[in-house]
């Protein structure tokens, strides 16, 4: 009930809660105004009154009609921001990978099967291409990825030949891929 009488009042309070949504927006890259496409249920253990509000909205299936004047759409491409690492946190050198013993470097690369993107675990390189173990990208409450061993799916290159340091007691997946399709990547892996 505050939130709705802090946005429908057109004193300080009604403007300082409009910027505060507008602050809110960018910081969770979204494509319009919180109040029409908050994401989350749980609330971040830094977020504020108003992220706890829209968390609370969120789970009870609440929703509010607002001026479209107070929408702050987003338009252009078709990728929803919320999807888009914020540059502050990640950034990129674009190294190709190399296997440096006793170090996991996981890489990004260009599948030509299906022309798509895949991330692996470095297993081994040579000078024109790279064997990986394939991981699925998923991710927790608070929208940090993690990667998960896949099990086996239709990149699997049943001809690959895994080094003897790989345990093969388990139906992993494995594949190779041209080294000039891929860099390393920098990630906190959890398993």
């Amino acid at each position: 009930e505050g939130l709705i009488f802090a946005i429908n009042d057109n004193n300080l309070l009604g403007i300082s809660t409009k910027h505060r949504l507008k602050q809110l927006q960018q910081k969770k890259w979204l494509a319009s105004s919180p109040l029409l496409c908050w994401l989350y249920t749980t609330p971040a253990k830094d977020s504020d009154w108003l992220a706890n509000v829209l968390c609370e909205w969120n789970k009870s299936a609440i929703t509010v009609q607002i001026p479209t004047t107070f929408h702050n759409i987003i338009k252009g491409g078709n990728i929803p921001l919320h999807t888009v690492s914020h540059l502050k946190e990640c950034y990129f050198d674009f190294a190709q990978p190399n296997k440096i013993p006793g170090k996991q470097s996981f890489i990004v690369g260009s599948n030509l099967g299906n022309n798509q993107p895949i991330i692996g675990k470095l297993q081994q390189s040579d000078s024109i291409s790279i064997m990986i173990q394939h991981f699925i990208p998923s991710h927790n409450q608070q929208r940090k990825t993690i990667l998960k061993e896949c099990n086996g799916c239709l990149i699997t290159n049943p001809f690959t030949i895994l080094p003897s340091t790989v345990n093969t007691s388990r139906n992993l997946c494995f594949t190779n891929l041209p080294l000039n399709l891929c860099f390393t990547i920098p990630v906190n892996y959890m398993f």
